[in-house]
């Protein structure tokens, strides 16, 4: 969901093909607020108009688990880093 203008839309279409699981592997900003972070437009799309040009964005913990539960998924597992992974830096 990092490269996508609106996140919770995108999330919501994901999980409408799932079945049984959803397995999201990305950024988060470690915050139980609901929150969505921009980054300044046009990092990666240079030429895209808006709203397709905000090509950086990063969700927080509660908006992403609040709307996975909102979406029927009532059992989150995090799987925590570990150095056989990428850096945390990535």
């Amino acid at each position: 969901m990092l490269h996508v203008s609106d996140p919770l839309y995108f999330l919501s279409f994901v999980a409408s093909r799932a079945k049984k699981a959803l397995f999201y592997f990305g950024n988060m900003l470690n915050k139980d607020e609901y929150s969505i972070q921009y980054i300044e437009p046009n990092r990666y799309y240079r030429d895209k108009p808006f709203p397709i040009g905000f090509d950086e964005v990063v969700v927080s913990r509660g908006l992403l688990f609040k709307s996975l539960d909102l979406l029927g998924f009532d059992e989150i597992i995090e799987i925590p880093w570990t150095e056989s992974w990428l850096p945390k830096s990535w």
